[in-house]
């Protein structure tokens, strides 16, 4: 088993204390204006969703995550549309529904700080757009510097809510005033909030969505100048889709929800990290030990001497030499690539002295002196002589 290295537990410990400290320090403010019906965010909008379920407001609201086009195939002719978001894009079967559906006699109420450009030039309007780098959550980290915030005053029906200046930026102008009605403006006449007659029905169009969101309804006394804008909407049953905000519902996962809740989006961005560490670092192959490599053993000689034992124990001399002459053929002709297996061997053995680097004569007194041996075995003698020749000339070739 693989040696767990200390540099792994070093990791898996500060994995651990990352993720204690993560969950047990304090919840974070989600400032971000994503406008949602169930979130208690400041740019949530579940003050919203609760304000329209008073039975004073004679108003149903049901949330959805369909487009526009998905939601009036399905026979839905008389529910009312709500949409609210940062930037409202449609696609143009979405924007012909929409209109369609006003024709007929529905409402469809729009606010968004960022309409498509297509669905301006279909309904006739422009919006001036004096962006502001200001965010209201620097002013709550500064609280004890007592900065005083630039406010306008937006009035509907003798109620006016006071606003952030730097959060109202946009403003309807350039749209046909006959067929459109300007509903509540800032204090100097910019129009945030008109309503659009087509055919038998209307457009309502917000240009400045974030004061419907929690924190500017639940500001002072707001939330009264926000109920004046929704008695303005006609009563009855409504769909909101989140779809333009949120996608489309069935999107979600197990990752997706880890990534949407504070502590654990950052503590399983670092463990995403950890495993990219661990990837880079250990992903290369790892090198097999190598054996040591023991060449063939040349076991010629030690098979000769077994041989050469074998036939000297039985005192047969003349196979002993046989057998030594034949290998001693053999090896010559492998490797020097001489055949001397022949009658006239005069050219052969000066060329195997040049090779093998013998002189010629040792090399004929060995082979005259083993056939002589070999055909006429007299003594021990002599059969030592020529075993000593055979070693002599294996010892001292090149």
């Amino acid at each position: 088993m693989k040696k767990f290295n200390k540099q792994y537990i070093i990791l898996v410990v500060a994995f651990g204390l990352y993720l204690f400290l993560t969950l047990s320090s304090e919840e974070q403010t989600n400032w971000n204006a994503h406008f949602k019906s169930d979130s208690k965010d400041p740019y949530g909008t579940k003050a919203l969703m609760e304000l329209l379920k008073d039975p004073d407001m004679k108003m149903a609201i049901e949330p959805s995550r369909k487009t526009v086009y998905e939601l009036y195939g399905q026979n839905m002719e008389s529910r009312k549309l709500l949409i609210v978001g940062g930037r409202l894009k449609l696609d143009k079967e979405s924007i012909n529904a929409i209109y369609n559906q006003a024709e007929l006699g529905n409402t469809i109420v729009l606010a968004a700080e960022n309409f498509d450009q297509s669905l301006k030039d279909t309904l006739g309007f422009k919006v001036d757009y004096s962006f502001s780098n200001i965010e209201i959550k620097e002013f709550t980290k500064s609280k004890e510097l007592n900065i005083e915030i630039d406010t306008i005053s937006i009035e509907l029906n003798d109620h006016a809510g006071l606003f952030p200046a730097f959060e109202i930026n946009n403003t309807f102008y350039d749209y046909d005033t006959l067929n459109a009605k300007t509903i509540a403006t800032c204090e100097d006449g910019s129009a945030i909030f008109i309503k659009k007659e087509i055919g038998l029905g209307a457009i309502y169009l917000l240009s400045t969505p974030k004061i419907l969101g929690n924190i500017s309804l639940l500001s002072g006394d707001n939330h009264f100048f926000i109920n004046e804008i929704l008695k303005e909407l006609p009563e009855g049953d409504y769909i909101r889709t989140e779809y333009y905000t949120l996608g489309r519902l069935g999107h979600s996962s197990t990752f997706r929800v880890l990534l949407e809740r504070d502590g654990l989006r950052e503590a399983t961005q670092l463990l995403l990290l950890i495993i990219l560490i661990y990837l880079i670092f250990e992903v290369k192959r790892e090198q097999r030990a190598i054996p040591t490599f023991v060449p063939p053993k040349n076991e010629t000689m030690q098979f000769v001497d077994t041989l050469g034992q074998l036939y000297f124990s039985q005192g047969d001399n003349r196979n002993i030499l046989i057998k030594r002459k034949r290998y001693l053929l053999d090896h010559i002709k492998s490797k020097y690539q001489i055949n001397l297996n022949k009658e006239n061997i005069e050219e052969e053995l000066n060329l195997l002295s040049f090779r093998s680097g013998i002189e010629e004569e040792k090399i004929k007194k060995l082979f005259i002196s083993l056939d002589r041996e070999i055909k006429h075995s007299m003594t021990e003698g002599g059969f030592i002589k020529v075993n000593e020749l055979i070693d002599d000339f294996y010892s001292k070739e090149i």
